[in-house]
């Protein structure tokens, strides 16, 4: 078997590497401000419960996400690039997830509009699809959010709809994205044919800066909301 996919997609790794670190601004964010850290007592305004509420659910998802960005590597460096689509999904629909209740948080605070943040920021910690068992006994009543609401909300920074629909194609069960990703790695290594050479670079460059605007972005969402919760917590009481 052919190691040439080796060569092909090893420079790659270490921009991989670098978006899957943990920045400076968020790693000190996340020790001044982890949930336990400034969690007030039992009597807390209504406002600060629905704030500290996104924080637990962000801190939630961010937790998801960070434990997934070493499998990327992982699976980068082995060639298995047929599943690399089906985890950056999955943390790309974790940011859009973010940046949504970046945006709760954001109306939150400059519109005081408690009742109508309530509603959605039930639908975040409780909403389901299916039958879940709450903790406390009987099960979840509230509706989840659909994933493309969280897709869309990346609008108004990235063309996110197309790079969600970029994703899925390679995730479905569809022939030729599949394809053009199982042909760059072993068993079907076909970096000797010139013309999937020019196709598979552009598929995995793409796919690349994805994962590197998407770890980007889940930190800078986190960072934000986290310091800005904490503050409107502390005005509010």
């Amino acid at each position: 078997m052919s190691d040439s996919w080796k060569k092909e997609t090893s420079g790659y790794i270490p921009k991989i590497e670098n978006a899957i670190q943990l920045n400076s601004n968020l790693q000190a964010t996340l020790e001044e401000n982890w949930l336990s850290n400034y969690f007030p007592g039992p009597k807390v305004s209504e406002a600060s419960n629905i704030a500290l509420r996104i924080c637990a659910y962000v801190n939630c998802l961010f937790s998801v996400s960070y434990q997934s960005f070493p499998e990327m590597r992982s699976l980068w460096c082995s060639g298995q690039f047929v599943l690399i689509p089906l985890v950056v999904r999955y943390i790309y629909e974790c940011r859009g997830a973010i940046h949504y209740s970046r945006k709760t948080l954001e109306r939150l605070i400059s519109e005081g509009n408690i009742e109508r943040e309530k509603s959605r920021v039930n639908r975040l910690n409780f909403g389901t699809r299916s039958k879940v068992k709450l903790p406390g006994g009987g099960d979840v009543t509230e509706k989840s959010i659909n994933v493309m609401t969280f897709i869309q909300s990346l609008s108004d920074i990235e063309n996110s709809e197309e790079i969600y629909g970029f994703l899925s194609e390679a995730c479905h069960p569809n022939m030729t994205q599949s394809t053009y990703f199982q042909l760059a790695g072993p068993p079907l290594s076909n970096w000797g044919n010139d013309t999937f050479k020019d196709c598979g670079h552009e598929l995995l460059g793409k796919t690349v800066t994805i994962i590197e605007n998407t770890c980007s972005g889940i930190q800078t969402d986190v960072n934000d909301i986290l310091i800005s919760a904490r503050t409107y917590v502390e005005n509010k009481g």
